[in-house]
């Protein structure tokens, strides 16, 4: 082989390794997503919302966040009976929604409604918590006696907060197994200049986070414009989505263009780390006194919380009376709310391995046109 020949060669190998290095750059965005669908209206018969998403099943659809009464209702009417039984007969993961109010609701009763979820549906894969804020210590405590409460009680439950915005206090990160880090409209969402994505957080750009990360866009318009949303969410490192067309009640209805978006889900299943209890804060009052220490200390074990009184049933909401909750205004300038759930922890440490070789192979393919021509200038 001649000369002209061998550097013709090594470029076409200098090419495929760089596009490969670049590749596999790039791909540090998320490889997996699923989709977590809010289901705020009420299951009435043929309901557009719930029959789309019986239309496509538990498997494109893993998790439906369930919200009878802005929170649970104790008893259920028939027409949610019927509806939770169908849920769980297709295999959806229940997620039941409860508020706490930007951490200004008694700590004490939000726990009753977390109770309340897994008497009327003792299934209940994840809670979702909406309305969190962070930046405060009293707030982080509050996340995290949260966290704990349902942890120790409830094991094996997954929980999801809604800050809706990204974590101002990224030490509260370990008190929840997925954040709602974006609630927003599309706009706001494909402004890539805008302060929110100029300034992602760490929490957000660490890769190993994109099965804690959650977002929800509203307002698309069209079904491109829903590609691009989609792609930019892969970007960003969210491992769960929701999209919908709708610009207000967007929780009642399908979206314009949800076949759209399921026939778009052609990534493996993102599968959420079920976390277990974490030791609270330093200066933290035990709220629910569980003693909850890290796993350096061999002896403790998490006490099981002391019973709550018997909740006081709640009157089912009339169907037509029944409103999407409302958003209080978030005093972190959050935008919206609403989301949860569960599933076992996949092994992904064959796959980092994996593409840590697959950098290795990639750079020395790149390295190798250098290294054939400097043999040929020495004649070697």
């Amino acid at each position: 082989m001649n000369k002209n020949k061998i550097a013709i060669l090594t470029s076409i190998l200098g090419i495929v390794g760089l596009s490969v290095l670049f590749g596999l750059k790039a791909s540090a965005a998320t490889s997996t997503q699923s989709i977590i669908i809010p289901m705020y209206k009420y299951p009435s018969k043929n309901a557009p919302l719930w029959e789309a998403i019986y239309k496509h099943g538990s498997t494109k659809i893993p998790y439906t966040i369930v919200n009878p009464n802005n929170g649970p209702a104790d008893p259920l009417d028939a027409s949610y009976q019927k509806a939770m039984t169908e849920l769980s007969n297709r295999g959806f993961n229940k997620v039941g929604y409860v508020a706490q109010t930007y951490q200004n609701r008694d700590i004490k009763e939000l726990a009753k409604d977390i109770d309340t979820w897994f008497k009327i549906a003792p299934d209940t894969k994840a809670i979702f918590i909406d309305e969190m804020a962070s930046g405060t210590p009293a707030q982080r405590c509050y996340v995290a006696n949260t966290y704990n409460y349902i942890k120790v009680k409830y094991p094996g439950t997954l929980v999801i907060q809604n800050p809706g915005i990204y974590l101002q206090d990224e030490e509260i990160g370990k008190y929840a197994d997925i954040f709602t880090t974006a609630e927003t409209d599309v706009e706001k969402y494909l402004d890539k200049d805008s302060n929110r994505w100029k300034n992602i957080s760490n929490f957000e750009k660490d890769s190993k986070n994109s099965k804690k990360i959650y977002h929800i866009v509203y307002g698309i318009r069209s079904e491109a414009e829903q590609q691009k949303v989609l792609e930019l969410s892969r970007e960003r490192n969210a491992g769960f989505i929701y999209f919908t067309s709708k610009t207000s009640n967007y929780y009642r209805d399908p979206s314009d263009n949800f076949d759209k978006l399921i026939e778009s889900m052609n990534l493996p299943a993102t599968q959420p780390e079920v976390g277990t209890p974490v030791e609270l804060p330093e200066g933290c009052e035990d709220v629910f006194n569980l003693k909850v220490k890290n796993k350096k200390d061999p002896e403790n074990k998490p006490t099981q919380p002391s019973e709550n009184k018997p909740v006081e049933p709640t009157k089912p909401a009339d169907p037509k009376d029944l409103k999407d909750p409302k958003t209080p205004k978030n005093p972190n300038n959050a935008e919206a709310k609403k989301t949860d759930s569960k599933v076992e922890a996949p092994n992904t440490g064959s796959r980092k391995s994996t593409k840590d070789f697959s950098i290795l192979i990639a750079a020395g393919i790149a390295a190798l046109p250098i290294i054939l021509t400097w043999i040929i200038r020495h004649k070697i």
